[in-house]
């Protein structure tokens, strides 16, 4: 029997499939309560106020945890670090356990897990478990031995099944008490128990026929008249109708008085029944029940509720949570989660906190008090039915209405009053600009009282366009950003005959703390910035060592004007501010945003009609002394069309660009900027440098990253908090919204009427219960503000008060993931710290993310709580913390879903690496990913990120669509390919991709190979050169005449073993990959070989050489000429190599064997006059090469299939260099002037060795499979994970047999596997450390989540 190796799961991200709150006693002495839920088969638990992982546990096998329940004991363990005790019974599928949970530590996060009873599997589903008690005992006040009669514990377990019924078990007897079974013979979709013991447990059922039905446990006599072996009728007590879908979910409250019942026809409903006081034998007879509240709201399918009191709680497949009164009225609408939905809501009474877990693996806190108001609830608090209740819910939050002084209502025109712009200057101070040149101040007292004062006019006798606050530094940062007031403020005000206006607010008295407060202006200036044009925006700037502010101003025509305002002062200036320079924007539209970074000297502008312009700004610019000798500079760059065509392409559309920002780039001369548009995105840009071949240098703009800013669809603010969270504001429909791109959720949302109106936000370190919003609806000024002053007051005052964290648990993809591929840790000589391997996933959410992987021990073996007693679950199946927050790498174009990825090493010495991914419609985009130190603390030193050797760095280098000149093929009606009329054009997508450089990516002489498998069946071969920053196409590859589902790729240059190839060409691979002639690129890579398998859904597998058209071609891509495309044919094929599609396939290099006799020389060529190809059909048949010259040179190649039958094919070819033998044909459309000739050694012979089919590998469609020439893993829709042994042994391989007897064949070995908890795998990646010597296997598998596995080999496995 053959040895299995130490098969251990990790970390499982995914689904949140359950959430239950420990409950917490003053008793127990607890001060911070426990959060558990249920991630996959791991029971995970969390310390509430700190969101810390205190605990990560596989406690099912081959199931999802499925439902929680908790119910508090004493610390009757004789051990006093034991805190508090619980006792906790789980469910999943058909199983059901009950552990006993210890709190040592919280704020160490050392808990300990002892099972203590487990049940299952049942024959059918279970849907609840409750933990219950008996009669009341006499309880010792002292501490009784654990186990001794008299212990107040727990005994029972009631466990409710899919077939309507419940048993009750005795855990400590550890034997079945009774079973209980419903009059309503029905299957169910879900189960509620309700009561803390027998005689009070009632059941709510949700019914497959749309129904509720409740019934209780029978009494006390009934039990003991039990028949032996046989269920208890219980009568049905309520019928609850109404629902129009399945019931999805039931619910109790506290009290067990009312269900609320969730359904697919997206309502939820609340019935009244009986409470605990009512006896079920005196209940009475059935009674069918309308339910007293129906409410809708959700766009889909509800999947959860929570009912407390006059609350409720929702979750849906929306992706919302919803807090409702019982009348229907919606009080919040939280949006955070992304994909499927959100499985699951809890509710902390004592905090007001909603707690969510969605698909995307993340759970989240929402804290009820500054909760956003939803569109349906505007001015709830007002009064009302229900204002008490909502009231306490939102907690601080002021809403009013400021009616400015001269504003009348009626029809307006130019001369009428109205306002213009606003400004906050803190949370209860306005500055308010209008039509007819006036500014006001507004002061908001703590009692709502509104004073309004009016402080400067308009000498110029202009309206005032725009208006812009810039507090003085000691404010900026803990003033009024804090709530609190500062001393002074300055403002630009620009009108419409092109004047600006910089004043000064302060105190009418120094030092007075009147209120209100009252404010006087003074003129520090007031010059002509564009003669008679309109000025529309003005920028405040940098402050200067001497106190002097830079500043800018805009027209309507897009011109800036950048100006030297001197340092600032009590009472007006002596100087007008000196103009420094003129920039002018070739697009002639309104600059929106101005940001200049003056280390690097660049600056970047965003205009209204979606483009970003970039300037070059000299060092030291000295002030002009007369405007007119200032000549307009033009932009250094613009953005480019992404495609590389010459027609210049807006960086957001035809929507406008209200943020830009510059920041330090990799070089001090670079810069990466970032803006923000109109269209919800958010793009990065990478301003390089370049010097051409004459010296002149030119600069470019290249989009390196693309994000999309939540539900947010007009970008007006991006900022980041002290606390490091990255908030994104701006508006979506009618609302203002505010993003948190950190916790990925909803913070904010307020209903003003959309962006165009006048506006201002101002955002706290808390922006969740710390916001002001100020805009402008029917001519009146109205103020938003949430702030809770207790969480600023600081050590002085008692202490800061804390808020909770938003998110505790990461945030993966929310739909399938369809793609993974393991990234290597960089070289350790680069680094100061031993790296770890990042996992690259893409799904169908558009999103490529990395996780990093750490492969360290559990929580308590990290902190060094170490502590195991006798029944521990952290034995050989304790859930290992393998995985670190994911991290986001970048969207897709147009946000199309990701169908596959892949990486291909690009130099650096192992630092940098190229990722390519495709997927619908026929998008390809190149990402580069670097390895480099973390970036240092402020004391200077690097500061990795835990478990990480360094960061890693990515950015985009490429997107391109499928090349016009090669069009899509037309499909009839009837499925096959035609041309001309009547043929119906499909939505093409590309399936599989597959990858490989030349060059290195430190020089910046790197070409990128791509070959793509699209669903019109057709492959290409594209190149991508960063130098030129262009595409071309270098081949189509024809023969599949079906859709091409699975590539793999043999690259000789990128082995990972290059002892195993040295022998092949010492020559070459002693030069360098690049050298700076360009004629001497095919000399160093004409010698490498390049083989690509393809699989189609006909089951066929074709094997392709590209090695000459990667030789011939690249001193053409290099020199930035034009390559003619060329046509290849297979070198081999293998027909019906599975009975249906080739889903996955992986190939490995493996040392050559025996040379077969000539009789296998005979075979070949009798299997070569086979037209078409079925000599190689048979199971388990060989064919062999003949023997190699002097001169050529062999690789034996391993590749193993998986297809939709079930099946593992393993084939062994032979690679020969040398002249053509018996191999396809290669057929390019090149003139000979374009190409460069390449000798016959660079043609390489595919010859089939042998092949092996293991019918019935798994029990349904494979989806993933990799091997490394020893073992093959492989996975598939059965959800396990089968580990085999490749081995070359003489007879019977794996049932198929061998034809030919010289050849050796090759046999799998099964040895081990595993149940997945990823739901539909659809890929696998493995990855095995080649600096240790641990043989250990990392194998990732993708689905519906991911799941990390390792595997180490035994040394029998090995030899």
């Amino acid at each position: 029997m053959a040895s299995t190796g130490a098969l251990q799961k990790r970390a499982y991200v995914g689904d949140v499939t359950a959430l239950r709150l420990l409950p917490n006693t003053s008793e127990q002495g607890n001060p911070c309560k426990l959060l558990l839920a249920g991630i996959g088969a791991q029971l995970h638990c969390y310390a509430l106020s700190t969101g810390e992982l205190c605990l990560a546990e596989h406690v099912l096998e081959g199931a999802r945890v499925h439902g929680i329940n908790a119910r508090a004991q004493r610390a009757l363990t004789t051990e006093e670090s034991v805190k508090s005790k619980y006792l906790i019974a789980i469910h999943g599928d058909r199983i059901a356990k009950v552990y006993s949970l210890e709190v040592v530590d919280v704020a160490q996060g050392s808990c300990r897990l002892k099972q203590v009873f487990a049940l299952g599997p049942f024959r059918h589903w279970v849907l609840d478990v409750r933990l219950l008690g008996q009669a009341e005992r006499s309880e010792d006040p002292g501490a009784t031995p654990q186990g001794s009669k008299d212990e107040p514990e727990l005994d029972l377990v009631a466990v409710g099944l899919t077939n309507n019924s419940v048993q009750i078990w005795n855990w400590r007897t550890q034997c079945k008490c009774f079973e209980v079974e419903s009059e309503e013979h029905s299957l169910l979709y879900s189960m509620a128990l309700s009561g803390t013991a027998i005689d009070d447990l009632l059941v709510a059922a949700g019914t497959i026929f749309q129904g509720v039905v409740v019934y209780g446990m029978p009494g006390e006599e009934a039990r003991r008249r039990q028949p032996d072996g046989g269920a208890l009728r219980a009568p049905t007590l309520h019928r609850l109708l109404g629902h129009e879908g399945s019931v999805h979910r039931v619910v109790w409250d506290a009290a067990g008085r009312r269900i609320a019942s969730c359904s697919d026809d997206r309502t939820v409903r609340v019935w009244q029944v009986h409470g605990n006081d009512d006896h079920v034998a005196s209940a009475p007879s059935m009674i069918d029940l309308e339910a007293d509240s129906v409410i809708y709201g959700h766009t889909a399918r509800l999947w959860d509720c929570y009912l407390h009191e006059d609350i409720l709680l929702t979750a849906s497949e929306d992706c919302t949570c919803r807090v409702w009164r019982l009348d229907g009225t919606c009080l919040a609408s939280f949006q955070g989660h992304q994909g499927r939905g959100v499985w699951r809501c809890e509710y902390d009474v004592a905090a007001n906190i909603l707690i969510s877990g969605g698909a995307d693996s993340s759970i989240k806190l929402w804290s009820l008090p500054s909760l956003p108001s939803a569109p349906e609830d505007r001015g709830c608090i007002a009064g009302g039915a229900g204002a008490s209740a909502a009231a306490s819910l939102r907690g601080d939050v002021e809403e009013l209405t400021l009616t400015p002084p001269g504003c009348e209502a009626g029809l307006m025109d130019s001369k009428s009053e109205y306002v213009r712009a606003v400004a906050l200057l803190s949370t209860s101070e306005l500055a308010v600009a209008t039509n007819r040149g006036l500014l006001h101040y507004v002061s908001i007292d703590k009692g709502g009282d509104v004073v309004w004062q009016q402080l400067w006019e308009n000498p110029k006798g202009g309206p005032l366009m725009c208006m812009s606050v810039q507090q003085d530094p000691e404010y900026r940062c803990g003033g009024n950003l804090c709530g609190r007031r500062a001393s002074t403020y300055s403002l630009l005000l620009g009108d419409a005959k092109g004047h600006v206006a910089a004043l000064r607010l302060e105190d009418v008295e120094e030092g007075a703390e009147a209120v209100p407060r009252r404010m006087r202006a003074h003129d520090l200036a007031v010059w002509v910035a564009h003669d008679t044009r309109r000025v529309l925006d003005a920028f405040w700037g940098e402050r200067g060592r001497l106190g002097d502010w830079e500043l800018f101003t805009a027209d309507p025509v897009g011109q800036l004007r950048w100006w030297r305002l001197p340092a600032i002062g009590v009472g007006s200036a002596e100087e007008d501010p000196s103009l420094l320079g003129v920039f002018g924007s070739p697009f002639r539209t309104r600059v929106l945003s101005v940001h200049l970074r003056r280390e690097s000297g660049l600056l970047a502008a965003g205009d209204a009609s979606g483009n970003l312009v970039l300037f070059r700004v000299p060092a030291g610019s000295a002030a002009a002394p007369d405007s007119a000798q200032v000549h307009e500079t033009e932009p250094v760059a613009q953005v480019r069309c992404a495609h590389g065509g010459a027609k210049k392409a807006r960086a957001h559309g035809n929507t406008a660009v209200p943020v830009v920002h510059v920041m330090p780039g990799a070089h001090p001369e670079a810069g990466t900027v970032r803006t923000g548009g109109r269209d919800g995105q958010l793009h990065t840009f990478e301003a390089e440098r370049c010097e051409g071949e004459d010296g002149a240098v030119s600069w470019q703009l290249r989009r390196s990253g693309t994000q999309q800013a939540g539900g947010i669809v007009s970008v007006q603010l991006e900022q980041h908090t002290a606390s490091g969270e990255h908030l994104i504001a701006g508006f979506q429909a009618d609302d203002l919204m505010v993003w948190s791109c950190t916790h990925q959720r909803e913070v904010l949302r307020v209903n003003c009427g959309g962006w165009k109106r006048p506006h201002a936000l101002l955002l706290g370190p808390n922006p969740a219960s710390q916001a002001c919003f100020a805009f402008v609806r029917d001519r009146q000024v109205r103020v938003w503000r949430s702030w809770e002053w207790a969480a600023m007051r600081g050590g002085d005052e008692g202490g800061a008060v804390k808020a909770p964290p938003a998110s505790i648990h990461m945030c993966f993809h929310g739909r399938e993931v369809n793609a993974v591929e393991i990234l290597p840790p960089p070289p350790r000589r680069h680094l100061t710290a031993v790296g770890s391997p990042e996992v690259i996933t893409g799904g169908e959410d558009g999103q490529l993310m990395r996780t990093p992987y750490t492969g360290e021990g559990t929580v308590e073996e990290r902190s060094g709580h170490t502590h195991r007693a006798e029944g521990d679950v952290r034995g050989a199946v304790g859930a290992k913390l393998a995985v670190q927050a994911a991290q986001k790498v970048g969207e897709h174009c147009s946000g199309t879903a990701v169908r596959q990825v892949a990486l291909a090493p690009a130099g650096g010495e192992g630092r940098a690496w190229v990722l390519a991914t495709v997927g619908a419609k026929e998008a390809l985009m190149l990402w580069g990913l670097t390895w480099g130190e973390a970036a240092p603390e402020a004391g200077g030193e690097a500061a990795p990120v835990a478990g990480r050797g360094g960061q890693l760095r990515s950015q985009m280098l490429s997107e391109r669509a499928r090349p016009a000149h090669l069009g899509h093929r037309t499909w009839r009606q009837e499925g096959g390919a035609a041309e001309g009329p009547g043929a119906l054009e499909s939505d093409q997508r590309y399936l599989a991709v597959k990858c490989f450089c030349r060059g290195d990516w430190d020089s910046g002489n790197l070409l990128c190979y791509v070959i793509t498998a699209s669903s019109d069946a057709a492959l290409t071969l594209q190149v991508y050169s960063t130098v030129s920053q262009t595409w071309q196409t270098l081949a189509v590859l024809v023969h599949h005449t079906k859709p091409v589902l699975s590539l793999s790729l043999l690259d000789e240059e990128a082995s990972s073993e290059p002892s195993m190839y040295s022998r092949l060409d010492e020559e070459a691979s002693s030069e360098p990959l690049m050298a700076q002639d360009a004629a001497a690129i095919p000399k160093c890579l004409d010698r490498r070989c390049v083989v690509l398998f393809s699989g189609s859904t006909d089951g066929q597998i074709a094997v392709w050489d590209l090695s000459a058209t990667v030789a011939d071609s690249a001193a053409s891509v290099v020199k930035g000429g034009t390559w003619r495309c060329a046509t290849l044919t297979p070198a081999q094929t293998l027909t019906q190599a599975h009975q249906s599609g080739v889903n996955a396939m992986h190939c490995a290099a493996i040392a050559p064997g025996p040379q077969p006799t000539k009789e296998a020389q005979e075979h070949e060529k009798q299997a070569d006059r086979t037209e078409d190809g079925e000599g190689c059909r048979s199971t388990g048949c060989a064919k062999a090469h003949g023997p190699q010259s002097e001169t050529s040179r062999q690789i034996d190649v391993v590749l193993v299939s998986g297809g939709d039958d079930q099946a593992i094919r393993v084939t062994s070819w032979g690679l020969q260099r040398g002249p053509p033998h018996g191999g396809g044909e290669v057929r390019a459309m090149i003139a000979e002037e374009e190409r460069t000739p390449s000798s016959s050694a660079d043609v390489v012979t595919v010859t089939l060795l042998s092949t092996l089919m293991s019918p019935l590998a798994h029990f349904s469609a494979l989806r993933g499979i990799w091997t490394d020439g020893d073992f093959v893993m492989s996975t598939g829709l059965d959800q396990r994970l089968q580990i085999w042994r490749l081995s070359a042994t003489a007879g019977q391989a794996g049932g198929g047999d061998t034809e030919m007897q010289d050849a050796v064949p090759i046999q799998l070995v099964w040895l081990q596997k595993c149940m997945l908890e990823v739901l539909e795998p659809s890929d696998l990646c493995v990855y095995q450390d080649s600096g240790s010597s641990s043989q250990e296997y990392t194998i990732a598998i993708v689905g519906r989540g991911m799941q990390i596995v390792s595997w180490k080999p035994f040394k029998m496995d090995l030899s």
